[in-house]
This record gives C-alpha cells, sequence and structure tokens, in this order.
C-alpha cells in the first residue's frame, strides 16, 4: 500500500505550553502557500501535530498554547496601527512587542480590537512574531 500521507510544509516555532518550557521544533502548515501561522492557529483543530526536535512528532492541543514564536514574515508592514504592548499570562509569564492591526474606524480602539472573535493576538518583535492565545491573558498594558 502506498504512502497515504497528506503533504504538508514545516514551519520553524517556538512553542510555550501551559506548564512547561518553550520548545523548539516545527509544525505542519497545508502546501497551500496562502496559509499562514495566524491562519493555521485560527483554524487549527483541537489538536495538531508538532514535532519538537531531537523528538518523535507528538499532538498538542491548541487551548493549552501559551503563545508561538516564528521568524518575522514579509507582510507584517501593511497595518494600520501599532502599539507597543506588554501582556501578562494566566502563569505569571510575560510577553511584549508591537501590536500591529487595521480596524475600521468606529472599532479602532485597542479594546475594540481584543475582544473580536480571533483567538490569539500577534506581537512583532525586531525578528520574531509571536502569537498570544487570548484565553491565557490576565493584562494589557501599553510597554
Amino acid at each position: 500500500m502506498g504512502d497515504l500521507r497528506v503533504p504538508r510544509r514545516e514551519a520553524r516555532v517556538e512553542l510555550a505550553l501551559r506548564g512547561s518550557p518553550p520548545r523548539q521544533g516545527v509544525l505542519f502548515l497545508s502546501p497551500d502557500p496562502e496559509e499562514d501561522l495566524s491562519h493555521f492557529l485560527e483554524q487549527a483543530p483541537a489538536f495538531f501535530p508538532f514535532r519538537e526536535d531531537g523528538q518523535p512528532t507528538t499532538l498538542v492541543a491548541r487551548d493549552a498554547c501559551l503563545w508561538l514564536r516564528a521568524p518575522l514574515g514579509a507582510d507584517d508592514a501593511l497595518y494600520e496601527h501599532a502599539l507597543e504592548l506588554a501582556i501578562e499570562l494566566d502563569d505569571a509569564e510575560a510577553v511584549s512587542g508591537s501590536f500591529l492591526y487595521s480596524a475600521p474606524q468606529d472599532h479602532e480602539r485597542l479594546l475594540d480590537v481584543l475582544n473580536e472573535e480571533r483567538r490569539f493576538l500577534r506581537l512583532v518583535g525586531a525578528r520574531t512574531v509571536c502569537y498570544v492565545q487570548k484565553r491565557h491573558v490576565t493584562r494589557v498594558s501599553a510597554a
């Protein structure tokens, strides 16, 4: 019987899960070049495969993901607003970076954007982008 695996693209990431230190490895994205990490995280099922460096592939519960960090992409300059934020998480960890966003004129406040349906916030650093799961955020403030 032939190989029944679905073709995937590997994306190098650093993944932080509740109760354990961050780990380096790869996520598996669809071969569609339009699917980026943001889309993957918003659409991911309850569990997704992750291969930690030097370890076999495991299944990770999306809801246990505190944050995921990846190299900065080329599309990160196409936003109307930029705020420097510090975000505290429910495990007492904090992450910070530039929160880049575009919003309709009547919903451009940070509060409006934070209350949108999206599960993850994007914070951009000098060379990386960090996707923070909103369900683990306890406080947001200006950095």
